[in-house]
């Protein structure tokens, strides 16, 4: 037998690639990347290498980003002279990581003194002080865990990389196309990514709760990105219960995110002349808690309702009902404007068409306010005016709300599947007969898979009126159900983390790569840019041929591919892995027995 394995790496040999790799990386972000000083305005690393001492940290960069390299050189001829013993490697890196952090503190000092106040001391530092923090970190970790070091490193670039870009850049767009995405998948590479615990924890804490809220306060298109990546990713949560694990095919989704919409949009509404506001009915703001918790009751209540008529279906029919249900809801909050057959007395539920504004969001109390403004101003972002305070702070709120929401639904839908109920409705899934004769009962469990995953679904519908401050009917229409199934097929159905990365990938394409593109050319047409090589004028470009028109094109290009390539989704659960490997065997042997050649074969000799 022929022994094709191959010897493991050595991991001192790993960390000096990983080394050699880390210092190319930071060597090209920080020469070809563009940054902002407070001084001097838009630059580029080239540039601040000229300009000398003002920029601080800088300078720093300099000598830490050799100094990776060479360490890792050197640690070669260490390993031959004594392979026992510490490397140069691991000596060099750990007095230029601890240099670097010695240096950052004396900035931070430094400029304190200088400034009076912290946001004034991270202005005159500009974008240095980071590069060097992380590039010091970096290295200390790079001898005690290089699987760290690679996030640290991914990390912190990609966070200088999206602090580092201004919208006035003819490239904007796509700088922000490639950033933002790499800072919000960081999460998902610090999962995947086999370190402590504690470590995992602490990197998450950092990106989630103080990286991504930094970079939101300075540009709240960010922000916004992340609140709707959130909201999504807690309903194709609650869709991923009823198709992922259960296997009840559910095209019609959205008509419980429109009832727990509605449901805080009619009570609260007062720009509209529905009967609540007539008859002095309207909730107070304070209640939105309480109709947070009624959304969810009431989402799910609509989910059992939904579920009884169809417990006898399955498959296609079951989806065609379900698709009938969703637009039946959609057409009644369309149609609900009067209900009255008196012609002088109008009763009107949900102003019909034109939607409900004026919907009130949650009183946040006067202290939330001054903080944000402080952290603003600490992080060199003064918000001068009452109106830009009201924004941002009502924009972290209903971020970390929705990461609490959506938090709560990963740790239900995690025990739930790891319970007996999970089981349960596996068993249905994989074979609706066989799992009755085993005494499954049928009726319960399917009734309760409609209802924990409507109940999600109107949790985000209270949150996204209030947030809106305005719902309407063609807020769920059918095609953002689609979307909903779209996400938990492209992150891998019955898989948790992998449909939180589906709504990443998906909503991030939809809100910001294809209309980032579209912006980049528009950008390009102004400047009468001429494409290299074929000197093809960018102005000739049609407008018909603008990627933002092309959104449904891209996703079913999408599903095709995933289908074909990777039918189980980007992240599968464990389980939904092995069923696709064992189908997949299947087939190879069925073609085997009736004598076609397995693929692959007919290369053999």
């Amino acid at each position: 037998m022929i022994q094709n394995a191959q010897p493991k790496a050595n991991p001192d040999q790993m960390a000096r690639r990983s080394a050699i790799f880390f210092a190319v990386l930071l060597a090209f972000a920080f020469l070809l990347m563009p940054w902002r000083n407070a001084t001097s305005g838009p630059n580029t690393g080239m540039g601040l290498l000229r300009i000398g001492t003002e920029y601080g940290a800088f300078s720093l960069l300099i000598f830490l980003v050799p100094l990776a390299a060479l360490a890792g050189f050197a640690a070669g001829f260490s390993q031959r002279i004594a392979p026992h013993s510490p490397t140069f490697f691991q000596i060099a890196a750990r007095v230029g990581g601890a240099a670097g952090l010695i240096y950052v503190a004396v900035a931070m000092i430094y400029g304190l003194q200088t400034t009076g106040s912290v946001g004034g001391m991270l202005s005159v530092q500009g974008m240095g002080i980071w590069v060097t923090l992380f590039t010091a970190a970096g290295l200390i970790g790079l001898t005690y865990n290089p699987n760290v070091t690679f996030i640290i490193v991914w990390i912190g670039v990609s966070f200088f990389f999206v602090q580092g870009i201004r919208r006035e850049m003819t490239l904007f767009p796509l700088w922000s196309s490639i950033a933002f995405p790499m800072l919000t998948i960081s999460p998902f590479l610090v999962l995947s990514i086999k370190m402590p615990r504690a470590a995992q924890i602490a990197l998450l804490v950092l990106v989630v709760c103080v990286l991504l809220p930094m970079v939101g306060i300075e540009d709240t298109f960010y922000l916004e990105l992340i609140i709707q990546i959130s909201i999504f990713a807690a309903m194709a949560i609650g869709l991923n219960i009823v198709i992922g694990f259960a296997g009840l095919l559910d095209l019609g989704y959205i008509a419980f995110f429109a009832v727990g919409a509605y449901l805080w949009g009619m009570f609260t509404s007062t720009a509209a002349d529905t009967v609540f506001k007539t008859s002095n009915a309207l909730a107070s703001p304070d209640a939105f808690w309480l109709f947070l918790l009624l959304g969810v009751i009431a989402a799910g209540i609509t989910g059992v309702l939904l579920g009884l008529p169809v417990l006898r279906l399955r498959g296609d029919y079951l989806a065609i009902v379900t698709l009938g249900f969703g637009e039946i809801i959609r057409i009644l909050v369309s149609n609900l404007s009067n209900i009255s057959s008196n012609p002088i007395r109008r009763v009107n539920l949900t102003n019909g068409a034109q939607g409900l504004p004026g919907i009130a969001h949650p009183i946040l109390p006067q202290g939330l306010y001054d903080l944000v403004k402080s952290i603003a101003a600490a992080i060199g972002v003064p918000l001068n005016t009452q109106s830009s305070v009201e924004a941002v702070t009502l924009q972290l709120f209903f971020y970390f709300l929705v990461l609490t929401v959506g938090g709560i639904a990963v740790i239900i839908a995690a025990r739930l599947d790891n319970s007996p109920i999970g089981r349960a409705w596996t068993a249905i899934r994989e074979d609706e007969v066989a799992a009755v004769a085993m005494g499954v009962p049928r009726v319960r469990m399917k009734l309760l898979a409609f209802a924990m995953g409507a109940s999600f679904a109107g949790a985000m519908g209270v949150i996204f009126a209030a947030k809106q401050s305005f719902v309407s009917p063609e807020s769920f229409s059918f095609i953002q159900s689609i979307f909903i199934l779209v996400i938990v097929i492209v992150g891998g159905m019955g898989s948790i983390r992998g449909v939180l990365l589906g709504a990443v990938v998906v909503t991030l394409l939809n809100l910001q790569v294809l209309k980032n593109f579209s912006l980049l050319i528009n950008s390009l047409k102004n400047l009468d840019w001429v494409v290299p090589i074929i000197n093809f004028p960018i102005r000739n470009w049609p407008s018909q041929l603008e990627p933002a028109r092309y959104e449904r094109l891209v996703f079913g290009v999408l599903l095709i591919v995933m289908m074909i390539y990777r039918p189980e989704g980007i992240s599968p659960a464990k389980r939904r892995r092995m069923e696709m490997q064992e189908a997949a065997d299947q087939t190879l042997e069925e073609a085997a027995a009736e004598g076609a050649p397995r693929p692959g074969m007919d290369k053999i000799e």
